[in-house]
């Protein structure tokens, strides 16, 4: 009623529509709990997919969801450990939670050692509904890859398979104690990123106790970037740079996927929290390892080649990558990870070809079953949540550049480089810093809102092409009526 080519008018104003819509879903994905808040979690975050209003009313999906009541949270404890929660954890631990997320929430407890732990317990229920969630999803992606071209049919298992290891927390434990094995192996991370301490001893399949943290999450902007006064005569801020804090979340998750393969799939602002280190610079410290997928060392080169190939313009290593993958072209993956804007569309084009033309495009994305690999739905999912933070903090680093550089970093034994490729990388990545500074410095003169808004707007128009076929199919049906 309001777009596409022939509008039919509506009765209230277009924003004022989407206002009230978000507002609708948002307590539609909050009621049903479980799975559906992490769709919700994703629109937050997304840069075009849905209008703003959706993003505003999402924000507080990462940690406000529904409660579950107290005497469910010890009833789970009592299943799990066999006594009551006082029996395990002393008297300390409070009866309202301070965080409430899809799978589980969190309450604070001072065990009677001293320590101050957070204690994740699952919702009571989430396993079966969890199970049915994901499997209507499952059977939505079969349905679209028997009736299309795209070749999703396996998706809906893969996808199915590795959000229900979210619901085994020993699972989780272990994948905490693995990645924080590799932050503290690591020189240049070690001291800029923490993973916190699980106790084994007080975590089974549906409890997780681990080290409570102190600080700010990383949407908390006021308080990380705010003047720093130790005196505490007024309140205190951290007194931070946005710069220091995405070059750090930028650093570790480029890490993970170039040269540890052991990739954190749900880095949400509210599993990242931030705190300031004796030297005034920022720690970030990441929370909720339930969802990992491990690249093998082939696939975490190629996946690194693919980047450095994008960012230096290598067309023939594009190629390479993408027919390994089972794409006929490596133009689909390179359009959404670039934000490019397609190729203009045939003047003379009739709504059923833009339909075809839109299944066609999505099918290139996908490939060729058997060969697609699967782990790049959730690596992607990652940069979009990571993309989404550096928007929120106005884009103070070049995030395409430093994960083209970490791609480069991590391929330099992979095969000999001429001097003249060599170069040629220096140059390519030269231009996207002066196009990264080029936006900085209009952002800076009011005349942009930075580099991340302003692929934005290259999203924004790349979906409001697939509106526009999908309105047009909507007019071919119509007529066909």
């Amino acid at each position: 009623m309001h777009s596409g080519k022939n509008p039919k008018g509506g009765r209230v104003p277009i924003d004022k529509l989407h206002d009230r819509n978000a507002a609708r879903v948002c307590n539609m994905i909050k009621t049903n709990g479980g799975i559906f808040l992490k769709i919700g979690q994703a629109i937050a975050v997304q840069g075009a997919a849905l209008p703003e209003a959706y993003q505003r009313e999402f924000k507080n999906m990462f940690d406000d969801a529904s409660q579950e009541s107290w005497s469910d949270v010890q009833a789970v404890i009592e299943e799990e450990f066999g006594a009551s929660v006082s029996e395990v954890f002393g008297d300390g631990v409070e009866k309202e939670p301070r965080a409430s997320a899809s799978i589980a929430q969190v309450h604070y407890a001072r065990l009677k050692d001293g320590r101050e732990v957070a204690i994740k317990v699952q919702r009571r229920n989430l396993a079966q509904q969890a199970s049915w969630d994901l499997w209507t999803f499952k059977v939505l992606c079969d349905l679209v890859g028997r009736t299309t071209d795209i070749h999703i049919q396996g998706i809906g298992d893969y996808i199915m398979e590795n959000i229900m290891k979210e619901t085994d927390f020993e699972n989780e434990a272990a994948n905490s104690m693995r990645i924080a094995e590799l932050v503290k192996s690591d020189p240049d991370l070690n001291k800029r990123v923490y993973i916190p301490q699980v106790y084994t001893e007080l975590t089974s399949k549906r409890v997780l106790t681990s080290e409570w943290i102190h600080g700010a999450k990383l949407w908390d902007r006021d308080i990380i970037t705010g003047a720093h006064n130790p005196s505490g005569e007024t309140p205190e801020g951290m007194g931070l740079k946005e710069a220091d804090i995405m070059t750090t979340v930028i650093d570790l998750f480029s890490s993970q996927m170039f040269k540890w393969g052991f990739v954190h799939c749900d880095p949400h602002p509210g599993n990242m929290f931030v705190r300031r280190l004796p030297s005034g610079k920022p720690q970030i410290v990441l929370i909720d390892h339930g969802l990992y997928v491990s690249l093998s060392d082939n696939l975490r080169r190629q996946y690194a080649r693919f980047w450095k190939s994008l960012l230096t313009g290598d067309q023939k290593g594009l190629e390479e990558v993408s027919t390994a993958w089972g794409m006929k072209t490596a133009d689909a993956w390179a359009d959404t990870f670039m934000s490019r804007e397609k190729k203009s569309e045939p003047l003379d084009e009739t709504p059923e070809e833009k339909s075809q033309r839109a299944i066609s495009e999505a099918s290139a994305f996908f490939g060729e079953e058997g060969l697609y690999p699967r782990e790049l739905i959730f690596l992607e999912r990652n940069l979009a949540l990571v993309q989404g933070s550096n928007r929120f903090y106005d884009s103070p680093v070049n995030r395409l550049g430093m994960i083209g550089r970490s791609a480069m970093l991590n391929l330099r034994d992979d095969r000999e480089v001429t001097f003249a490729q060599a170069m040629s990388s220096r140059w390519a990545m030269f231009v996207l810093d002066a196009v990264f500074y080029f936006s900085r410095w209009k952002q800076y003169m009011g005349w942009g809102k930075g580099f991340e808004d302003e692929l934005k707007e290259a999203e924004e128009r790349m979906a409001q092409e697939m509106k526009d076929s999908m309105s047009g199919l909507w007019e071919v049906d119509k007529e066909a009526e």
